[in-house]
């Protein structure tokens, strides 16, 4: 497991910073097709956050925790973090506004544990995807073997 760590960050830096942080692990740890799920759905986290914050400059931290099968985000020390957990757990999809309803959606495990926001997003690296250019050029090879025997026989 890794564990990358934002610390004291705000609300005012915490959108850029996480992004950051998700296109990082994503090309590191080769997640690359998960990077929409996982940024989307920590934006809308972070927009929720942002909702209910009385002070924008409050600093929090937001840790990140990469296993083989998933990523886990912590955000610790948001004092707001009731408010996020009664909106999640009242959200629908006729709300007018679907912030927390596609954060819901999105993650695949939320918890409120030890006044903070634990979630989990199911990722692993990408598979190596084949080489189309070798593809290619093998295929263009093998017709033309396959074209030359036909002449020779």
């Amino acid at each position: 497991m890794y564990n990358i760590e934002l610390k004291n960050i705000t609300l005012e830096t915490a959108q850029t910073s996480v992004l950051q942080t998700v296109e990082n692990i994503c090309d590191q740890f080769r997640m690359e097709n998960h990077f929409g799920t996982i940024s989307t759905a920590l934006h809308e986290m972070l927009s929720l956050i942002e909702r209910f914050s009385d002070d924008a400059e409050a600093p929090f931290n937001v840790n990140f925790f990469v296993e083989a099968e998933k990523v886990s985000v912590q955000v610790l020390n948001y004092r707001q973090w009731e408010e996020v957990q009664r909106a999640l757990e009242t959200c629908s999809v006729n709300d007018a506004d679907a912030t927390a309803f596609t954060a819901k959606t999105l993650l695949d495990n939320v918890e409120f544990r030890d006044k903070g926001i634990w979630m989990e997003i199911a990722a692993s690296a990408t598979e190596d995807q084949p080489d189309r250019a070798q593809i290619l050029h093998t295929e263009t090879v093998k017709t033309i073997v396959e074209q030359e025997m036909r002449k020779n026989s």
